[in-house]
């Protein structure tokens, strides 16, 4: 039996840097909207789930006939771990539809993504994967330039030596996005984390992998559809 392909959005109500993000508009669209009209660009997505607390995103899943999951009140707070509302929206997917279909999370974060680069996360998960993530170059190295700060001092990573200097560009740093995860779901309700499997990377331009978290970020991606309408 063919692999079916579900996509889950994961949209509370509440969130702590950007007010109402997920319900913010970009381009004429709210950010959860964004990810709606791109799963639906996508023929091989066959169902989309939402998973929410809000009232208004319920809505306005249901009149794009969306299915909505109730997410509980303790799976969304800004501590509860995405993993959690995971688990919760495959269980429930899996007790209306059976198991034969492959997770899809394409969070409103990332509206700026193409549906071709979810399509390359489909593709890969079909080829003895766990779970596909999607990435972007980074042009920070932890290794290198990233500390962490204490009351007291400055704390590096690393010590670094002149045999690391020459060596620092004989590898690729990349950040995660949230442009799109693609899993088998036995992966996700068996681990805690993505690093538990075999993990692939698709990496995704850096003009379409801008992770919405704050003010800064949501006007940096409204200057980039701005210069790309013009």
């Amino acid at each position: 039996m063919k692999t079916k392909n579900f996509a889950f959005i994961f949209a509370r109500k509440r969130s702590k840097r950007l007010k109402n993000k997920n319900l913010k508009k970009l381009n004429g669209k709210s950010l959860f909207m964004h990810s709606v009209e791109t799963a639906k660009k996508i023929r091989e997505i066959s169902k989309i789930f939402v998973s929410t607390d809000d009232l208004k995103i319920k809505q306005e899943a249901k009149k794009n006939n969306c299915i909505i999951i109730d997410r509980p009140k303790k799976l969304a707070t800004a501590e509860s771990p995405e993993w959690k509302s995971w688990k919760h929206a495959i269980n429930f997917a899996i007790e209306k539809f059976g198991d034969n279909f492959n997770f899809i999370s394409i969070p409103p974060t990332s509206p700026l993504r193409h549906p071709n680069d979810i399509k390359k996360c489909i593709k890969a998960i079909n080829r003895n994967y766990d779970i596909v993530i999607t990435l972007r170059k980074s042009n920070l190295d932890p290794y290198f330039n990233m500390v962490m700060k204490s009351k007291e001092k400055i704390l590096t990573f690393k010590k670094f030596t002149n045999e690391y200097m020459l060596r620092k560009n004989s590898y690729n740093i990349y950040s995660i996005t949230t442009v799109a995860f693609v899993s088998k779901p036995i992966f996700i309700l068996n681990n805690k984390n993505y690093f538990q499997g075999k993990v692939k990377g698709i990496v995704i331009p850096e003009q379409r992998a801008v992770d919405i978290d704050t003010k800064f970020d949501f006007d940096t991606a409204k200057a980039i559809i701005k210069r790309n309408i013009k």
